[in-house]
Protein backbone atom coordinates (compact mmCIF):
# COMPACT_ATOMS: atom_id res chain seq x y z
CA UNK A 1 0.00 0.00 0.00
CA UNK A 2 1.22 3.26 -1.29
CA UNK A 3 1.19 6.66 1.22
CA UNK A 4 2.30 9.79 -0.02
CA UNK A 5 5.21 11.02 2.57
CA UNK A 6 2.23 13.57 4.52
CA UNK A 7 0.23 10.61 4.51
CA UNK A 8 2.85 8.87 7.31
CA UNK A 9 2.56 11.61 10.14
CA UNK A 10 -1.44 11.63 10.01
CA UNK A 11 -1.27 7.52 9.75
CA UNK A 12 0.63 7.00 12.85
CA UNK A 13 -0.74 9.75 15.17
CA UNK A 14 -4.27 9.11 13.43
CA UNK A 15 -4.28 5.46 12.57
CA UNK A 16 -2.66 4.07 16.07
CA UNK A 17 -5.21 5.52 17.80
CA UNK A 18 -8.37 4.71 15.71
CA UNK A 19 -6.80 1.05 16.36
CA UNK A 20 -6.42 1.09 20.21
CA UNK A 21 -3.03 0.01 19.82
CA UNK A 22 -1.63 1.91 22.57
CA UNK A 23 -1.11 -0.72 25.06
CA UNK A 24 1.90 -3.21 26.34
CA UNK A 25 4.93 -3.23 24.64
CA UNK A 26 4.81 -3.23 20.93
CA UNK A 27 4.32 0.48 20.51
CA UNK A 28 6.81 1.77 18.78
CA UNK A 29 7.96 -1.38 16.81
CA UNK A 30 4.27 -0.60 15.30
CA UNK A 31 5.36 2.95 14.35
CA UNK A 32 8.68 1.77 13.11
CA UNK A 33 7.19 -1.08 11.38
CA UNK A 34 4.60 0.48 9.14
CA UNK A 35 7.49 3.12 8.89
CA UNK A 36 10.20 1.35 7.53
CA UNK A 37 8.45 -1.60 5.83
CA UNK A 38 5.49 -0.68 4.73
CA UNK A 39 6.69 3.06 3.94
CA UNK A 40 10.55 1.88 2.99
CA UNK A 41 11.09 5.81 4.78
CA UNK A 42 14.33 6.04 6.89
CA UNK A 43 13.63 6.38 10.54
CA UNK A 44 15.92 8.26 12.27
CA UNK A 45 14.87 10.25 15.16
CA UNK A 46 16.23 12.38 17.99
CA UNK A 47 13.96 11.14 21.31
CA UNK A 48 13.53 13.04 24.32
CA UNK A 49 10.63 11.97 26.65
CA UNK A 50 10.07 13.38 30.19
CA UNK A 51 7.87 11.53 32.77
CA UNK A 52 6.70 12.91 35.84
CA UNK A 53 4.08 11.98 38.25
CA UNK A 54 2.39 8.50 39.28
CA UNK A 55 -0.09 9.02 36.48
CA UNK A 56 2.19 8.32 33.62
CA UNK A 57 -0.28 5.62 31.66
CA UNK A 58 -1.14 8.40 28.97
CA UNK A 59 2.34 9.30 28.57
CA UNK A 60 4.12 6.30 28.91
CA UNK A 61 1.80 4.19 26.39
CA UNK A 62 -0.33 7.01 24.12
CA UNK A 63 2.56 9.95 24.27
CA UNK A 64 5.30 8.07 23.57
CA UNK A 65 3.99 6.77 20.65
CA UNK A 66 2.90 9.84 19.10
CA UNK A 67 6.43 10.75 19.61
CA UNK A 68 7.83 8.63 17.28
CA UNK A 69 5.07 9.09 15.00
CA UNK A 70 6.39 12.68 14.69
CA UNK A 71 10.27 11.85 14.69
CA UNK A 72 10.42 11.10 11.41
CA UNK A 73 12.94 12.41 8.76
CA UNK A 74 11.68 13.95 5.14
CA UNK A 75 13.87 14.12 2.44
CA UNK A 76 12.91 16.82 -0.46
CA UNK A 77 15.44 16.65 -2.83
CA UNK A 78 19.12 17.73 -0.66
CA UNK A 79 17.43 18.65 2.03
CA UNK A 80 16.11 17.22 5.34
CA UNK A 81 13.90 17.26 7.82
CA UNK A 82 13.91 16.31 11.69
CA UNK A 83 11.37 16.35 13.86
CA UNK A 84 12.45 16.26 17.10
CA UNK A 85 9.05 16.75 19.62
CA UNK A 86 10.06 16.54 23.49
CA UNK A 87 8.06 16.48 26.30
CA UNK A 88 8.19 19.54 29.29
CA UNK A 89 6.37 17.85 31.61
CA UNK A 90 3.19 17.25 33.28
CA UNK A 91 1.12 18.25 35.87
CA UNK A 92 -2.09 18.77 37.61
CA UNK A 93 -4.23 22.12 37.82
CA UNK A 94 -0.90 24.32 38.87
CA UNK A 95 0.48 21.71 41.32
CA UNK A 96 3.87 20.73 40.50
CA UNK A 97 4.24 16.72 39.57
CA UNK A 98 6.20 15.83 42.57
CA UNK A 99 3.43 17.15 44.58
CA UNK A 100 0.83 15.11 42.94
CA UNK A 101 -0.43 12.53 45.84
CA UNK A 102 -3.33 10.79 43.96
CA UNK A 103 -4.97 10.63 40.67
CA UNK A 104 -7.74 12.82 41.02
CA UNK A 105 -8.39 16.08 38.95
CA UNK A 106 -7.47 17.85 35.83
CA UNK A 107 -3.98 16.71 34.41
CA UNK A 108 -2.42 18.72 32.12
CA UNK A 109 0.61 17.43 29.24
CA UNK A 110 2.97 20.33 28.06
CA UNK A 111 4.56 19.07 25.28
CA UNK A 112 7.23 21.33 22.66
CA UNK A 113 7.73 19.59 19.14
CA UNK A 114 10.07 20.97 16.75
CA UNK A 115 11.25 20.81 13.25
CA UNK A 116 15.14 21.11 13.03
CA UNK A 117 16.50 21.25 9.72
CA UNK A 118 19.36 18.81 10.00
CA UNK A 119 22.51 20.45 8.17
CA UNK A 120 22.58 23.89 10.07
CA UNK A 121 19.91 23.05 12.57
CA UNK A 122 17.75 25.82 12.20
CA UNK A 123 14.05 25.55 13.15
CA UNK A 124 11.59 25.31 11.05
CA UNK A 125 8.67 25.06 13.01
CA UNK A 126 7.99 24.28 16.53
CA UNK A 127 4.14 24.26 18.88
CA UNK A 128 3.89 23.97 22.36
CA UNK A 129 0.75 22.55 23.77
CA UNK A 130 -0.77 22.57 27.18
CA UNK A 131 -4.03 20.29 26.80
CA UNK A 132 -5.80 18.25 29.39
CA UNK A 133 -4.77 14.66 28.59
CA UNK A 134 -8.48 14.55 27.96
CA UNK A 135 -7.79 16.18 24.75
CA UNK A 136 -5.22 14.51 23.69
CA UNK A 137 -6.25 13.79 20.80
CA UNK A 138 -6.51 17.63 20.02
CA UNK A 139 -3.03 18.21 20.57
CA UNK A 140 -1.87 15.05 18.35
CA UNK A 141 -4.26 16.83 15.44
CA UNK A 142 -2.24 20.13 16.00
CA UNK A 143 0.62 18.30 15.99
CA UNK A 144 -0.17 16.68 12.75
CA UNK A 145 -1.09 20.04 10.94
CA UNK A 146 2.00 21.99 12.20
CA UNK A 147 4.30 19.51 10.83
CA UNK A 148 2.57 19.25 7.68
CA UNK A 149 2.56 22.97 7.38
CA UNK A 150 6.09 23.22 7.54
CA UNK A 151 7.03 20.35 5.12
CA UNK A 152 4.56 22.88 2.76
CA UNK A 153 2.49 19.36 2.33
CA UNK A 154 -1.24 20.06 1.09
CA UNK A 155 -3.52 17.50 2.92
CA UNK A 156 -6.53 15.88 1.43
CA UNK A 157 -10.24 16.83 1.89
CA UNK A 158 -10.58 13.38 4.49
CA UNK A 159 -7.06 13.84 6.25
CA UNK A 160 -8.43 17.58 7.14
CA UNK A 161 -11.77 16.44 8.34
CA UNK A 162 -10.10 13.52 10.28
CA UNK A 163 -8.05 15.72 12.22
CA UNK A 164 -10.89 18.23 12.54
CA UNK A 165 -13.21 15.80 14.35
CA UNK A 166 -11.72 15.74 17.65
CA UNK A 167 -13.15 14.92 20.75
CA UNK A 168 -12.55 15.05 24.54
CA UNK A 169 -12.68 11.92 26.44
CA UNK A 170 -12.24 11.04 30.18
CA UNK A 171 -8.85 9.83 30.98
CA UNK A 172 -10.01 6.67 33.07
CA UNK A 173 -12.38 5.69 30.16
CA UNK A 174 -9.59 5.67 27.73
CA UNK A 175 -7.24 3.16 30.19
CA UNK A 176 -10.31 1.07 31.09
CA UNK A 177 -10.91 0.63 27.28
CA UNK A 178 -6.80 0.07 26.79
CA UNK A 179 -7.00 -2.94 29.32
CA UNK A 180 -10.19 -4.02 27.89
CA UNK A 181 -8.83 -4.13 24.42
CA UNK A 182 -5.77 -6.21 25.17
CA UNK A 183 -7.63 -8.65 27.15
CA UNK A 184 -10.21 -10.03 25.01
CA UNK A 185 -7.51 -11.12 22.21
CA UNK A 186 -6.76 -13.62 24.43
CA UNK A 187 -10.13 -15.18 24.02
CA UNK A 188 -9.93 -16.73 27.42
CA UNK A 189 -12.98 -16.63 29.21
CA UNK A 190 -11.58 -15.34 32.26
CA UNK A 191 -10.23 -12.39 30.25
CA UNK A 192 -13.67 -11.91 28.45
CA UNK A 193 -15.19 -10.84 31.43
CA UNK A 194 -12.79 -8.99 32.51
CA UNK A 195 -12.77 -7.14 29.35
CA UNK A 196 -16.40 -6.68 29.32
CA UNK A 197 -16.10 -4.96 33.25
CA UNK A 198 -13.36 -2.86 32.06
CA UNK A 199 -15.46 -1.79 28.59
CA UNK A 200 -18.66 -1.03 30.91
CA UNK A 201 -16.60 1.09 33.39
CA UNK A 202 -15.13 3.11 30.42
CA UNK A 203 -18.95 3.69 29.61
CA UNK A 204 -20.00 4.49 33.18
CA UNK A 205 -17.33 7.43 32.79
CA UNK A 206 -17.91 8.57 29.13
CA UNK A 207 -21.47 7.01 28.06
CA UNK A 208 -20.64 8.46 24.86
CA UNK A 209 -17.35 6.99 24.02
CA UNK A 210 -17.97 4.59 20.78
CA UNK A 211 -14.50 2.97 21.38
CA UNK A 212 -15.87 0.44 24.19
CA UNK A 213 -18.98 0.04 22.62
CA UNK A 214 -16.59 -1.78 19.63
CA UNK A 215 -14.67 -3.32 22.18
CA UNK A 216 -17.74 -4.76 23.34
CA UNK A 217 -18.92 -6.26 20.61
CA UNK A 218 -15.56 -7.91 19.82
CA UNK A 219 -16.03 -9.52 23.56
CA UNK A 220 -19.28 -10.73 22.46
CA UNK A 221 -18.22 -12.33 19.11
CA UNK A 222 -14.93 -13.79 20.62
CA UNK A 223 -17.31 -15.74 23.61
CA UNK A 224 -19.72 -17.53 20.86
CA UNK A 225 -16.73 -18.43 18.45
CA UNK A 226 -15.10 -19.75 21.68
CA UNK A 227 -18.26 -21.47 22.33
CA UNK A 228 -18.98 -19.92 25.73
CA UNK A 229 -22.16 -18.99 24.69
CA UNK A 230 -24.87 -19.55 22.16
CA UNK A 231 -24.81 -17.87 18.65
CA UNK A 232 -28.45 -16.71 20.03
CA UNK A 233 -27.00 -14.40 22.69
CA UNK A 234 -23.67 -13.52 21.37
CA UNK A 235 -24.18 -12.33 18.11
CA UNK A 236 -27.45 -10.38 18.85
CA UNK A 237 -25.66 -8.52 22.02
CA UNK A 238 -22.50 -8.09 19.77
CA UNK A 239 -24.77 -6.25 16.28
CA UNK A 240 -25.91 -4.32 19.40
CA UNK A 241 -22.87 -3.22 20.16
CA UNK A 242 -21.63 -2.21 16.93
CA UNK A 243 -24.47 -0.12 15.91
CA UNK A 244 -24.27 2.09 19.21
CA UNK A 245 -20.57 2.62 18.27
CA UNK A 246 -21.45 3.67 14.74
CA UNK A 247 -24.42 5.49 16.28
CA UNK A 248 -22.22 7.52 18.11
CA UNK A 249 -19.63 7.78 15.51
CA UNK A 250 -19.93 6.82 11.27
CA UNK A 251 -16.45 7.68 11.19
CA UNK A 252 -14.75 5.48 13.91
CA UNK A 253 -13.03 2.63 11.70
CA UNK A 254 -12.78 0.94 14.73
CA UNK A 255 -16.70 0.63 15.06
CA UNK A 256 -17.02 -0.51 11.47
CA UNK A 257 -15.00 -3.03 11.87
CA UNK A 258 -17.48 -4.34 14.77
CA UNK A 259 -19.63 -4.32 12.36
CA UNK A 260 -17.97 -6.41 9.47
CA UNK A 261 -17.17 -9.06 12.31
CA UNK A 262 -20.94 -9.53 13.29
CA UNK A 263 -21.35 -9.87 9.44
CA UNK A 264 -19.03 -11.93 8.18
CA UNK A 265 -19.28 -14.75 11.33
CA UNK A 266 -22.37 -14.12 13.12
CA UNK A 267 -25.36 -13.34 9.68
CA UNK A 268 -22.72 -14.80 6.47
CA UNK A 269 -23.91 -11.55 5.26
CA UNK A 270 -21.08 -11.50 2.85
CA UNK A 271 -22.09 -8.73 0.95
CA UNK A 272 -22.59 -6.70 3.77
CA UNK A 273 -19.66 -7.80 5.50
CA UNK A 274 -17.77 -6.67 2.35
CA UNK A 275 -18.92 -3.14 2.38
CA UNK A 276 -17.92 -2.55 6.09
CA UNK A 277 -14.60 -4.22 5.70
CA UNK A 278 -14.15 -1.80 2.63
CA UNK A 279 -15.37 1.48 4.89
CA UNK A 280 -12.83 -0.10 7.82
CA UNK A 281 -10.23 0.00 5.46
CA UNK A 282 -10.84 3.72 3.75
CA UNK A 283 -11.24 5.12 7.05
CA UNK A 284 -7.86 3.41 8.66
CA UNK A 285 -5.77 1.34 6.00
CA UNK A 286 -3.37 0.35 9.06
CA UNK A 287 -5.74 -1.35 11.50
CA UNK A 288 -3.74 -4.63 11.96
CA UNK A 289 -6.27 -6.56 13.77
CA UNK A 290 -9.00 -5.44 10.90
CA UNK A 291 -6.41 -6.79 8.02
CA UNK A 292 -5.95 -9.72 10.80
CA UNK A 293 -9.60 -10.97 10.03
CA UNK A 294 -10.16 -9.49 6.60
CA UNK A 295 -7.98 -12.20 5.74
CA UNK A 296 -10.45 -14.97 6.73
CA UNK A 297 -13.14 -13.53 5.39
CA UNK A 298 -11.29 -13.39 1.97
CA UNK A 299 -10.25 -16.90 2.65
CA UNK A 300 -13.73 -18.23 3.11
CA UNK A 301 -14.30 -16.32 -0.25
CA UNK A 302 -12.11 -18.57 -1.78
CA UNK A 303 -9.51 -15.93 -1.96
CA UNK A 304 -6.83 -16.85 0.51
CA UNK A 305 -3.98 -15.74 -1.67
CA UNK A 306 -5.40 -11.94 -1.43
CA UNK A 307 -5.90 -12.58 2.56
CA UNK A 308 -2.47 -13.36 2.75
CA UNK A 309 -1.41 -10.54 1.71
CA UNK A 310 -3.73 -8.88 4.48
CA UNK A 311 -2.40 -11.51 6.82
CA UNK A 312 1.25 -10.60 6.17
CA UNK A 313 0.50 -6.57 6.68
CA UNK A 314 -1.27 -7.41 10.61
CA UNK A 315 2.22 -9.17 11.20
CA UNK A 316 3.94 -6.10 9.95
CA UNK A 317 1.95 -3.75 11.56
CA UNK A 318 2.12 -5.92 15.21
CA UNK A 319 5.10 -8.36 14.77
CA UNK A 320 4.61 -9.07 18.57
CA UNK A 321 0.57 -9.76 18.36
CA UNK A 322 -0.24 -13.10 19.06
CA UNK A 323 -3.24 -13.40 17.75
CA UNK A 324 -2.57 -12.00 14.60
CA UNK A 325 0.45 -14.53 14.21
CA UNK A 326 -2.11 -17.46 14.59
CA UNK A 327 -4.69 -15.95 12.32
CA UNK A 328 -1.87 -16.11 9.74
CA UNK A 329 -1.70 -20.13 10.19
CA UNK A 330 -5.03 -20.44 9.36
CA UNK A 331 -4.93 -18.29 6.16
CA UNK A 332 -1.47 -20.53 5.40
CA UNK A 333 -3.35 -23.35 6.28
CA UNK A 334 -6.05 -22.33 3.67
CA UNK A 335 -3.21 -22.82 1.00
CA UNK A 336 -2.18 -25.85 1.81
CA UNK A 337 0.98 -24.57 3.24
CA UNK A 338 0.94 -26.54 6.11
CA UNK A 339 4.47 -26.36 7.55
CA UNK A 340 4.52 -22.56 7.34
CA UNK A 341 0.60 -22.60 8.79
CA UNK A 342 2.52 -24.83 11.62
CA UNK A 343 5.12 -22.48 12.08
CA UNK A 344 3.13 -19.76 12.41
CA UNK A 345 0.82 -21.51 15.22
CA UNK A 346 4.24 -22.05 17.26
CA UNK A 347 4.97 -18.56 16.82
CA UNK A 348 1.99 -17.19 18.39
CA UNK A 349 2.04 -19.81 21.31
CA UNK A 350 5.86 -18.64 21.88
CA UNK A 351 4.60 -15.07 22.64
CA UNK A 352 1.27 -16.39 24.09
CA UNK A 353 1.04 -19.90 25.61
CA UNK A 354 -2.01 -21.30 25.80
CA UNK A 355 -3.58 -18.95 23.14
CA UNK A 356 -6.18 -20.75 22.40
CA UNK A 357 -6.40 -19.95 18.57
CA UNK A 358 -3.02 -21.22 18.35
CA UNK A 359 -3.75 -24.55 19.96
CA UNK A 360 -6.39 -24.72 16.57
CA UNK A 361 -4.00 -23.82 14.35
CA UNK A 362 -1.58 -26.62 15.47
CA UNK A 363 -3.92 -29.33 16.14
CA UNK A 364 -5.65 -28.89 12.29
CA UNK A 365 -2.00 -28.89 10.53
CA UNK A 366 -1.73 -32.09 12.55
CA UNK A 367 -5.17 -33.75 11.00
CA UNK A 368 -4.19 -32.70 7.73
CA UNK A 369 -0.43 -34.24 7.65
CA UNK A 370 -1.59 -37.02 9.76
CA UNK A 371 0.83 -36.36 12.80
CA UNK A 372 -1.43 -38.14 14.92
CA UNK A 373 1.22 -38.44 17.93
CA UNK A 374 1.62 -34.54 18.01
CA UNK A 375 -2.20 -34.36 17.94
CA UNK A 376 -2.96 -36.80 20.87
CA UNK A 377 0.12 -34.88 22.97
CA UNK A 378 -1.20 -31.72 22.27
CA UNK A 379 -5.08 -32.80 22.85
CA UNK A 380 -3.86 -34.18 26.18
CA UNK A 381 -2.13 -31.21 27.39
CA UNK A 382 -4.94 -28.99 26.29
CA UNK A 383 -7.90 -31.25 28.10
CA UNK A 384 -5.90 -31.92 31.20
CA UNK A 385 -7.97 -30.10 33.62
CA UNK A 386 -11.32 -31.14 32.28
CA UNK A 387 -11.65 -34.71 34.08
CA UNK A 388 -14.49 -36.07 32.28
CA UNK A 389 -13.08 -35.62 28.77
CA UNK A 390 -9.98 -36.23 29.65
CA UNK A 391 -11.00 -39.92 31.38
CA UNK A 392 -13.27 -39.80 28.05
CA UNK A 393 -9.72 -39.44 25.83
CA UNK A 394 -7.34 -41.85 27.45
CA UNK A 395 -10.67 -44.64 27.58
CA UNK A 396 -11.20 -44.26 23.61
CA UNK A 397 -7.31 -44.09 23.26
CA UNK A 398 -7.33 -47.84 24.86
CA UNK A 399 -10.23 -49.05 23.58
CA UNK A 400 -9.54 -47.60 19.85
CA UNK A 401 -6.94 -46.05 19.52
CA UNK A 402 -6.46 -42.82 17.52
CA UNK A 403 -9.42 -42.79 15.76
CA UNK A 404 -11.46 -44.09 19.85
CA UNK A 405 -10.10 -41.26 21.58
CA UNK A 406 -11.33 -38.49 18.98
CA UNK A 407 -14.95 -40.34 19.20
CA UNK A 408 -14.56 -40.08 23.31
CA UNK A 409 -13.93 -36.25 23.30
CA UNK A 410 -16.71 -35.63 20.41
CA UNK A 411 -19.22 -37.60 22.51
CA UNK A 412 -18.48 -36.09 25.93
CA UNK A 413 -19.02 -32.53 23.93
CA UNK A 414 -22.13 -33.68 21.85
CA UNK A 415 -24.18 -34.48 25.30
CA UNK A 416 -22.66 -31.29 26.87
CA UNK A 417 -24.04 -29.33 23.72
CA UNK A 418 -27.70 -30.91 23.69
CA UNK A 419 -27.79 -30.47 27.69
CA UNK A 420 -27.43 -26.77 26.61
CA UNK A 421 -23.47 -26.50 28.30
CA UNK A 422 -21.31 -26.15 25.06
CA UNK A 423 -22.39 -24.62 22.27
CA UNK A 424 -19.58 -25.41 19.26
CA UNK A 425 -21.41 -27.85 16.76
CA UNK A 426 -19.03 -27.59 14.27
CA UNK A 427 -16.19 -28.45 16.87
CA UNK A 428 -17.91 -31.47 17.52
CA UNK A 429 -18.58 -32.48 14.10
CA UNK A 430 -14.72 -32.07 13.35
CA UNK A 431 -13.93 -34.52 16.26
CA UNK A 432 -16.29 -36.86 14.69
CA UNK A 433 -14.73 -36.51 10.91
CA UNK A 434 -11.52 -36.93 13.06
CA UNK A 435 -12.92 -40.09 14.48
CA UNK A 436 -13.71 -41.51 10.64
CA UNK A 437 -17.32 -41.18 11.24
CA UNK A 438 -18.15 -39.03 8.22
CA UNK A 439 -21.75 -39.33 8.63
CA UNK A 440 -22.19 -38.39 12.24
CA UNK A 441 -19.99 -35.30 11.31
CA UNK A 442 -22.69 -34.27 8.36
CA UNK A 443 -25.14 -34.54 11.30
CA UNK A 444 -23.33 -32.17 13.55
CA UNK A 445 -22.61 -29.62 10.60
CA UNK A 446 -26.39 -29.60 9.89
CA UNK A 447 -26.89 -28.66 13.81
CA UNK A 448 -24.12 -26.27 13.76
CA UNK A 449 -26.06 -24.82 10.73
CA UNK A 450 -28.99 -24.62 12.64
CA UNK A 451 -27.55 -22.90 14.99
CA UNK A 452 -25.83 -20.36 12.72
CA UNK A 453 -22.33 -21.80 14.45
CA UNK A 454 -20.02 -18.45 13.75
CA UNK A 455 -16.98 -21.61 12.94
CA UNK A 456 -18.82 -22.72 10.31
CA UNK A 457 -17.58 -20.77 7.35
CA UNK A 458 -14.29 -22.24 7.95
CA UNK A 459 -15.52 -25.84 6.61
CA UNK A 460 -14.16 -25.31 3.49
CA UNK A 461 -10.74 -25.20 4.98
CA UNK A 462 -8.63 -28.49 3.88
CA UNK A 463 -9.55 -30.24 7.50
CA UNK A 464 -12.90 -31.04 6.26
CA UNK A 465 -10.97 -32.36 2.62
CA UNK A 466 -12.57 -35.76 3.37
CA UNK A 467 -16.25 -35.08 2.88
CA UNK A 468 -15.22 -32.82 -0.36
CA UNK A 469 -17.33 -35.57 -2.23
CA UNK A 470 -20.50 -35.99 -0.45
CA UNK A 471 -23.51 -34.10 -1.76
CA UNK A 472 -24.86 -33.05 1.95
CA UNK A 473 -21.61 -31.05 2.22
CA UNK A 474 -21.26 -29.39 -1.00
CA UNK A 475 -24.92 -28.68 -0.58
CA UNK A 476 -24.16 -27.06 3.21
CA UNK A 477 -21.51 -24.74 1.43
CA UNK A 478 -23.99 -23.54 -0.82
CA UNK A 479 -26.78 -22.43 1.53
CA UNK A 480 -23.70 -20.99 3.65
CA UNK A 481 -22.40 -19.39 0.52
CA UNK A 482 -18.97 -20.63 0.51
CA UNK A 483 -17.42 -21.73 -2.26
CA UNK A 484 -16.72 -25.03 -3.05
CA UNK A 485 -13.84 -27.26 -1.25
CA UNK A 486 -11.41 -27.98 -4.05
CA UNK A 487 -8.23 -29.02 -3.60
Amino acid sequence: MDFRKHAYVLAIVDCLHENGSWTGKTHVQKSLSLLRDRGEVEVPFEFVLYRHGPYSFEVESAIEEMLIACGVNWKRGNITWTATPKIIGMKRGGITPVDMADQQGVYFLFARNELIHVGDRTQAWAGTYEPELSGIWTAQAQVARGVAKALAVKLLPAEEARLAVVRTVDPLAYEAYLEGSALWKTMRKADLDAAQRLFDQALEKDPSYAPAYSGLAWVWMARQQMGHVPESEGVPKAKEAALKALALDDGSAEAHEAMATVLTWGEWDWSGAQTEWTRTFELDPNRDNAHAYYAHYLAHRGRAAEGLRHSDLAVKLDPFNALNQALRGIVLLYLRRFDEALAAGRAAMSLQPNLSIGFTVMQRVYIVKGMRDEQLADQRLRIAKDAERIAAFERGLAEGGYEGAQRGIADVLAVRFEKGQYYSASFVALRYLDAGDNDRAIDWLQKAYDKHDSELPYINSPPWDRLRDDPRYQALLRRIGLPANDK
